[in-house]
């Protein structure tokens, strides 16, 4: 007898507990308890709770806030900024005309 011969042989023999094996089962199939898989964890997690959407949209709208708070001072310091150079920027182009009129230089 060869090898492969043996091995069925001892099968057919004893069985070896191979009786209770179902060859339709996948070896990376993990046997479950009639529910899924899921507990009680699991059955709550797919129902939001009212309270978690609740904080959700408080927290969106502080953010909202705080953005718009920090938007509105940015853009008061910019325009700050923006007329302060606009500013300078006329006060040099008047006095660079005041000084040719006179005559004067900026160096007298």
């Amino acid at each position: 007898m060869d090898m492969c011969e043996e091995i069925l042989h001892e099968k057919d023999d004893e069985n070896n507990g191979l009786e209770e094996f179902n060859e339709d089962i996948s070896c990376t199939q993990l046997p479950t308890n009639g529910n899924g898989g899921e507990g009680l964890s699991g059955r709550k997690r797919k129902r939001p709770n009212k309270s978690t959407k609740d904080n959700i949209a408080n927290t969106i709208r502080e953010v909202g806030n705080q953005l718009a708070a920090n938007f509105i001072t940015a853009s008061d310091n910019l325009r700050k900024v923006v007329t302060g150079s606009v500013e300078r920027e006329l006060r040099l182009k008047v006095n660079n005309e005041l000084s040719k009129i006179i005559g004067l230089s900026s160096k007298q």
